[in-house]
């Protein structure tokens, strides 16, 4: 009789296990059961077994290197909200992720590998130059959130492969802002976020980040908008000149959005918010919040 569930003892067991059978690796679940048309059997492929792997240590770790967060792939989002060495920024991302019933048990490795344009880590993930780090029982793997997640629902994890976890860098930024836009705060699905980060020295701008959720096929972010923004503004100080610079910018973004209507929102109300939702943030960042 063929195994419908394995529970492997460690990572090692795991990975050879994921080798031998392609069994589905399942943390949370949260995420996997909702997308499984046989979910009383929690069995999301009836030819592939469901591998447990939540209870593995090694992948529950929080870990800091130089210069690097390392955050395990089944570490729950409740872990992580409470986790001292989470920076602040993402621990707000986690507490607007639904309810803290469901953050006991939800992982971030699932929500990266749910790859939703609406999951709630990844903006973060993107805007922060986060990789996803994947393992198989001959190779491990580094690989950019953006060049990991090939498409909404798809990924680019080999079917011999588990995600182990997430390496974050540690960048200071002066600017911080994420806004989720949903019916309501807690189990509420993200009809549309932003994460925004701008670093200043000197009161000149030089690094900046946008990353849009569910705007798009994927998490949506720009390097070439940002650039733009950041090579425009040296030497233009006048309030008039920069509103012009931001105002072409914006245009820019508002033609690489792709939203769609669904049950939660509207393609042209996805679009307009998160575009005045950037130009909020880069107004503040810009000082041109308010009238002299």
């Amino acid at each position: 009789m063929k195994d419908t569930a394995l529970r492997p003892r460690d990572l090692k067991e795991a990975l050879i296990l994921r080798r031998e059978t392609g069994g589905i690796p399942y943390a949370g679940g949260t995420d996997l059961m909702v997308r499984s048309a046989r979910w009383g059997t929690v069995n999301a492929d009836a030819d592939r077994p469901v591998m447990f792997i939540g209870h593995l240590e090694e992948l529950r770790q929080v870990a800091t290197e130089p210069g690097f967060l390392v955050i395990g792939a089944c570490a729950t989002l409740s872990s992580l909200r409470d986790h001292p060495d989470v920076p602040v920024l993402l621990t707000r991302i986690i507490g607007s992720m639904a309810s803290p019933a469901v953050r006991n048990m939800a992982t971030m490795g699932g929500n990266v590998c749910n790859a939703s344009p609406a999951g709630d880590t990844i903006p973060y993930l993107l805007a922060m130059n986060g990789t996803v780090l994947c393992a198989s029982t001959d190779d491990r793997k580094e690989i950019p959130v953006n060049e990991f997640i090939s498409g909404p629902g798809t990924t680019i994890l080999a079917p011999d492969e588990i995600v182990t976890g997430f390496r974050i860098p540690r960048y200071q930024f002066d600017h911080e802002f994420h806004k989720k836009v949903a019916a309501r705060r807690a189990n509420a699905l993200t009809k549309a976020s932003i994460v925004a980060l701008a670093r200043k020295i000197d009161d000149r701008l030089v690094d900046l980040r946008l990353a849009f959720g569910a705007v798009g096929p994927k998490v949506l972010r720009s390097p070439d908008c940002e650039q733009a923004l950041v090579d425009s503004l040296p030497g233009t100080n006048g309030r008039h000149e920069r509103e012009e610079i931001l105002a072409a910018v914006l245009k820019r973004y508002a033609r690489i959005l792709s939203p769609i209507d669904d049950q939660r929102s509207t393609a042209d109300y996805r679009g307009t918010v998160v575009i005045r939702l950037a130009r909020h943030f880069l107004k503040e960042v810009l000082g041109l919040s308010y009238q002299p």
